[in-house]
């Protein structure tokens, strides 16, 4: 769909906001005078984010099919009430274990972010 007026190429930039992170990249990379690797590792990282959540959208559609026929099921109640626990407790965990594994690199990150500015 066209918008009236609109130039296509402008409704592209319509579909999210850029990454900070890839950015981040690309303007350090401009200032070090490696612009070419630092676009391959802009685009690296659009692949990267674009595998993860093909695969988690994958496996969203298919446990929810397995889900959904558990629930068909004529399994006792107990059994489904201990089913759905261990889902939601495994799906916390595993919430949890992303966030511990993932947030000193982001804290990191930040740390080196404020040293370089204040060192520049």
């Amino acid at each position: 769909m066209v918008m009236a007026g609109v130039p296509e190429w402008r409704l592209c930039l319509l579909c999210g906001h850029p990454c900070s992170g890839a950015i981040l990249v690309l303007l350090f990379s401009k200032v070090i005078g490696v612009f070419a690797w630092g676009v391959a590792s802009a685009l690296a990282m659009a692949l990267g984010t674009a595998i993860t959540l093909s695969v988690l959208a994958l496996l969203v559609f298919f446990c929810r099919r397995v889900i959904e026929r558990m629930g068909r099921s004529r399994a006792p109640t107990l059994w489904q009430q201990t089913a759905w626990s261990t889902l939601s407790l495994a799906g916390g965990m595993v919430l949890l274990t992303c966030h511990y594994r993932w947030y000193p690199s982001v804290l990191l990150t930040c740390l080196i972010l404020v040293f370089l500015s204040e060192h520049a």
